[in-house]
């Protein structure tokens, strides 16, 4: 299987411990993280292990080009996000932006010649359901998402409930898992849930 990772930050998380898990049956693994120097971080994590592991500096959005991405100098990346408001610690007043590379799913995979994704991991800081609305799940014959729901599902209720009716029309399950969601389809393996 292929296996992808939006919002990779530097590794060390549920992801990983799939990879661990299921390590013989994955082909590749493409990791995306937008702050070069945290994929840095997440390319040197990851360099022993033993799979083909890609770690791509980029967001992905809706459209190639650049993007600005909040955040906190010295303090914990993960906060960091593309929607300006999400997070209540963005009131700090050293709150900034920096301009990141994007790319489109389309043009992501092309780069790194993917024309499967079979378990798609996805943690973008509130914009995980805009980018999962446009996902072409049938074209990249995607089994498996596991997707962070919270933030959405209280910005764009109405996104949301349109995204849960677009994967349940492609016959699956979801469930529950925190502050996340997990879709598979029935002819998908139920793989071990890593979520810590």
């Amino acid at each position: 299987m292929n296996v992808v990772q939006l919002g990779a930050n530097s590794g060390n998380d549920h992801v990983s411990d799939f990879i661990r898990e299921y390590s013989d049956q994955i082909n590749k693994v493409l990791l995306v993280e937008p702050i070069s120097i945290v994929a840095d971080e997440c390319r040197e994590y990851y360099k022993d292990f033993k799979n083909d592991i890609t770690v791509h500096a980029c967001a992905v959005a809706n459209k190639n080009g650049t993007a600005e991405l909040t955040y906190i100098p010295g303090t914990n990346l993960r906060l960091s996000s593309l929607v300006p408001g999400l997070h209540s610690d963005f009131m700090n007043p050293k709150t900034t932006t920096m301009t990141v590379p994007t790319l489109t799913f389309d043009s992501l995979f092309a780069k790194h010649n993917l024309k499967q994704v079979d378990v798609l991991f996805v943690d973008c800081e509130g914009i995980d359901e805009d980018l999962l609305i446009n996902y072409d799940f049938k074209k990249y014959n995607t089994g498996y998402i596991c997707w962070e729901f919270n933030h959405n599902a209280r910005r764009n209720p109405q996104q949301h409930q349109k995204l849960i009716d677009k994967l349940m029309s492609y016959g699956g399950v979801i469930e529950n898992r925190g502050t996340n969601k997990i879709f598979r389809t029935f002819t998908t393996e139920n793989y071990i849930n890593t979520l810590r």
